[in-house]
C-alpha cells in the first residue's frame, strides 16, 4: 500500500479501483486529483503599487496528518487472495499425506537397490506417494506466488504466478485436443504406461498390487498385455510350472474374477491358466486393461473435453484477475513515483509584476 501525502486535513482516504475506463484514463483522472490536492491556491500580497504572486509553497508538516491512500480494488484482489489461500492449504495437505504414507511403505533396501539401478519409472510406481508429494508441492509453490503476490502487491511474484497459471492452461487446452483429434497417441500412452512391468512386479510393492487391483476389479480387465489374463505367468508367483512351489501357480489375481465368482474369495481364479479360453471366460475378464481404458476413453471422450475446456476456462479467468491486479499496482506506482516528484520539487523564486 503506497500513501500520498496531502494538504488539508479533513480530506478523505479514497480509493482507486478498477473501473471500465483504460489504464490511461485511471493514470489522468488519478494524477489530476492527487495534483489538485497537493498544489495550494496561490497566495497574493498587494503594496505600494506593486503586485507580489508567491507559488505554491511545500506542505506545512503537521502532527496526525491524514493521506490519501491508494490501493487495489479489493473486490479483485480478495478474491486472488482466498483462491490461492484454499490452494495453498490442499497442497500441504497432500504433501502431508504423501509424506505419512511413503515414510510408512518405505524400504530402504528395496529402494537402495532400485536407486542404484537408476530406475526411476520403477520408483515411481512401487511408490505412488511420491507423484501425490510432487503434485502437492507445485500446487503449494504456485499458490504461495499468487498469495504472497497479492497480500504484498508484489508484481514479479504475480507474474511467476500468471506464467504458471498460462501453463496450466496450455496443458489442459493440449491434452483436450489429444482426446478429440490424436486418439491413436492416447492409446499409445496408455500401453506404455500400464505395461506388463506391472504384472511383473505385482507383490514387490503393496502400491503396485493396491493399483493393479484397483484397475482389474473397476475397468473388468485382466492382464497388461495383448496376452491377456495368460500375462500373469509373468508373475513368478503365478508362474504356471510345476516347479512353482507357490500356492498361486497357475492362477490370476482375485481382481480378475467375474462379479458371479468373487464369492469363492481369493480363489475364485484358482488354476485359470490352466483352463482353456472358452472355459477362462466365464471366471476371469478376457480383456486387457489398456485396451479396456482406451475403449473407456473414447466412450468418455465428451466428458472428457468438456472438462478440460471447462480448466481452461477457470484458469483464464484467474489469468485476467491477476493481470488486473499487476495492472493497477503499476498504476499505482507511477501515480506515486509523479506526484511525489511534484511535492519534493525545488520552489522557484518569486516573481514581482509591475
Amino acid at each position: 500500500m503506497r500513501s500520498l501525502p496531502t494538504k488539508k486535513q479533513t480530506e478523505k482516504r479514497e480509493t482507486l479501483g478498477v473501473g471500465q475506463r483504460g489504464r490511461a484514463a485511471k493514470e489522468k483522472a488519478a494524477c489530476r486529483l492527487a495534483q489538485r490536492r497537493t498544489m495550494p491556491a496561490s497566495a497574493r500580497s498587494r503594496g505600494h503599487g506593486n503586485e507580489v504572486s508567491s507559488p505554491p509553497q511545500s506542505p506545512p508538516t503537521t502532527t496526525g496528518e491524514e493521506t490519501l491512500l491508494l490501493d487495489v480494488n479489493p473486490v479483485v484482489r480478495f478474491p486472488l487472495l482466498a483462491l490461492n489461500l484454499a490452494l495453498w492449504v490442499t497442497g500441504g495437505l497432500l504433501m502431508l499425506a504423501a509424506l505419512w504414507t511413503l515414510v510408512d511403505s518405505w524400504d530402504w533396501q528395496e529402494e537402495s537397490r532400485i536407486l542404484r539401478r537408476f530406475d526411476m519409472p520403477g520408483l515411481l510406481l512401487s511408490h505412488l506417494q511420491l507423484v501425490l508429494f510432487a503434485g502437492g508441492l507445485a500446487l503449494l509453490l504456485i499458490s504461495s506466488c499468487g498469495c504472497v503476490g497479492a497480500l504484498r502487491e508484489n508484481t514479479f511474484l504475480l507474474r511467476t504466478y500468471s506464467f504458471a497459471i498460462t501453463m496450466l492452461i496450455f496443458v489442459n487446452f493440449t491434452l483436450g485436443l489429444i482426446v478429440f483429434f490424436v486418439p491413436g497417441s492416447v492409446k499409445s500412452a496408455i500401453r506404455n504406461t500400464l505395461s506388463d512391468k506391472l504384472v511383473v512386479n505385482y507383490r514387490e510393492s503393496q502400491d503396485i498390487q493396491q493399483l493393479v487391483d484397483s484397475l482389474q476389479r473397476y475397468l473388468r480387465c485382466c492382464g497388461m498385455t495383448e496376452a491377456n489374463y495368460r500375462d500373469w505367468d509373468k508373475n513368478i508367483y503365478f508362474h504356471c510350472a510345476t516347479t512353482n512351489p507357490s500356492y498361486e501357480r497357475c492362477s490370476v489375481p482375485a481382481s480378475c474374477c467375474r462379479e458371479n465368482v468373487t464369492s469363492e474369495g481369493i480363489f475364485c481364479a484358482r488354476s485359470v491358466l490352466n483352463m482353456s479360453e472358452y472355459l477362462a471366460w466365464f471366471r476371469v475378464y478376457s480383456g486387457n486393461c489398456p485396451d479396456v481404458m482406451h475403449r473407456y476413453v473414447r466412450e468418455h471422450v465428451m466428458a472428457i473435453g468438456g472438462a478440460c475446456l471447462i480448466a481452461v476456462i477457470v484458469l483464464a479467468f484467474v489469468q485476467m484477475i491477476t493481470h488486473s491486479v499487476i495492472e493497477e499496482i503499476e498504476i499505482i506506482r507511477r501515480i506515486y513515483d509523479r506526484v511525489t516528484e511534484a511535492v519534493n520539487a525545488p520552489s522557484p523564486e518569486p516573481t514581482v509584476s509591475p
